[in-house]
């Protein structure tokens, strides 16, 4: 993918998802919560829980070395700052990460 936008000047964007499901396998996953069910379905929502800061690192680390721009999914649940305190510490630790990183840069 990244070479196909490199060659047509197009702006790579790659998802780094701030949550995971625990599972073995995708295989796993219709064993688990049932075939036909969705990550995003309501039974399968509670499973999801937010990956810790180095984790998040590792992975945007990552998706930089392919991507221009990451976006995510799940800032509105697991990293905004006006939910529990979990979700501030967190969203306080991103945040002093990627400003040490655009520091960097």
């Amino acid at each position: 993918m990244h070479d196909a936008c490199f060659a047509t000047g197009t702006t790579f964007w790659g998802n780094v998802e701030t949550a995971e499901i625990e599972i073995e396998s995708f295989a796993d996953f219709p064993r688990k919560y049932g075939k036909g069910t969705w990550v995003n379905h309501p039974s399968v929502r509670s499973a999801w829980k937010r990956v810790t800061q180095p984790k998040l690192e590792e992975k945007m680390m990552l998706a930089a070395e392919y991507c221009e721009k990451l976006i995510t999914w799940g800032y509105r649940e697991f990293l905004r700052p006006c939910l529990k305190n979990d979700a501030k510490i967190a969203y306080d630790k991103y945040k002093r990460y990627y400003q040490a990183t655009l520091l960097q840069s």
